[in-house]
């Protein structure tokens, strides 16, 4: 069980007025995410009109009266960031949009953040056998394992955990989630994978507009989107934003299959299919730890039992001199090597005693603890010495030479296939 904030930031925000689920384009905070298990958010809600307390709720299945797509033909001059991840429904819409954000800042150098499958990062399993059963529905919800007693379910480890999706004890059914926890989601995720690197995670409804979103696409920055997709009038799902057109046209991965969809940039309204809610932005700033460092150089290819020497180097934000570890890709590292001046280049060297392609990496802390990110990866292929089967080859043949009446009983070729040689 997570712990419980103070019910008074509750009370403070709908006592403000704010007409957001997020907040007028907030920086997210952990300590302003509202998580009191005694508050029927339903009621609130209900009582106030805030849209806080507005959720996602489609599930894996496009709804039957879904908006169509615009006709690819009135698309016009369409710009589209490349190299956004496409997820398919994950037990829940929200945390698989942000999910592809996520996604698409580790592939371009933020590479701490995903370190397994995509589902496991968007929802894990601990998260489905936790949260998501019994499967139920938002009319008949049954209590899971966010209830009491406490410290029988899993420690958060997916953006679904950090977002609060599906858990019975906040009013929330399968694959359900409070918008109000989706920008604090994507920052807690986010900070517990990346605590080295400041994320900025803002989202805004009266602030957000189609020249915000434009920009942020402009700026190879997708954008989760919540939207109305059935035009009903009420929020229902959330869908990450790639790109958009000269016709007010907005692109994006709808989380139920890998196509790219087009739909009209409104606001939510009755009778507008798509209308769009609001949307959450996100940015990186590398903070005080050390930038990533260059990927290692030197050589690609080796043979066992030779040393390699390989290089890198980076730089601090405060000029602080840096350590470096080095990844050597066989469940070995450097240790911590240094310090080094920022800026200075930085050689390691290794042996490896086992054939096969090895991956290395290397990180730089400063001498003040801040850890940067793992560069970029280098393969090695390392393969067996030659120089030892020649040394060996020739002893059994001046073995031979000495011992001729042996030559009969011994055959060189399948004595070396036995010493495993060849």
């Amino acid at each position: 069980m997570k712990k419980i904030t103070n019910i008074f930031i509750c009370l403070l925000i709908i006592t403000s007025g704010l007409g957001s689920f997020f907040g007028n384009t907030i920086s997210a905070s952990p300590n302003d995410k509202i998580e009191d298990k005694n508050v029927d958010y339903e009621k609130i809600y209900l009582a106030n009109n805030c849209f806080m307390y507005e959720k996602t709720t489609t599930g894996k299945l496009p709804p039957l009266d879904c908006g169509e797509d615009v006709d690819l033909n009135l698309v016009s001059a369409p710009i589209v960031i490349d190299g956004v991840p496409v997820y398919i429904w994950q037990h829940g819409c929200a945390p698989t949009a942000a999910g592809m954000v996520i996604g698409y800042w580790d592939s371009i150098g933020y590479s701490d953040l995903v370190d397994k499958s995509a589902n496991e990062m968007i929802a894990s399993s601990g998260n489905y056998d936790d949260y998501c059963l019994p499967l139920d529905n938002p009319s008949d919800i049954k209590p899971d394992k966010s209830e009491k007693p406490e410290g029988d379910e899993h420690g958060d480890n997916s953006v679904a955990d950090f977002m609060e999706t599906s858990q019975s004890v906040y009013h929330l059914s399968y694959g359900a989630t409070w918008l109000g926890d989706i920008v604090y989601g994507m920052k807690d995720y986010i900070n517990w994978k990346c605590p080295q690197i400041i994320a900025v995670i803002n989202g805004g409804v009266s602030s957000f507009s189609w020249e915000i979103y434009c920009g942020e696409i402009d700026a190879n920055r997708p954008v989760l989107l919540v939207v109305d997709c059935n035009g009903d009038g009420s929020v229902d799902h959330a869908i990450t934003g790639i790109g958009y057109d000269d016709n007010h046209n907005y692109a994006c991965y709808n989380t139920w299959n890998t196509d790219i969809h087009w739909y009209k940039f409104s606001d939510v309204a009755e009778g507008n299919p798509w209308g769009v809610y609001g949307g959450v932005m996100c940015s990186f700033t590398p903070g005080d730890a050390p930038n990533k460092p260059i990927k290692p150089s030197g050589p690609t290819s080796g043979k066992i039992g030779t040393s390699y020497t390989y290089s890198t180097s980076t730089t601090d934000p405060n000029g602080d001199q840096i350590l470096y570890k080095f990844d050597w890709g066989d469940e070995t590292t450097s240790g911590w090597i240094g310090p080094y001046i920022s800026g200075q280049t930085v050689t390691a060297s290794h042996t490896w005693s086992t054939q096969g392609s090895h991956i290395i990496k290397v990180k730089a802390k400063d001498t003040e603890e801040h850890v940067s990110l793992w560069s970029d990866s280098l393969t090695v292929s390392i393969s067996k010495s030659r120089g030892t089967r020649s040394y060996l080859t020739r002893l059994l043949e001046n073995l031979i030479e000495k011992f001729p009446r042996i030559a009969k009983l011994l055959d060189l070729p399948f004595f070396e296939k036995l010493l495993n040689l060849q």
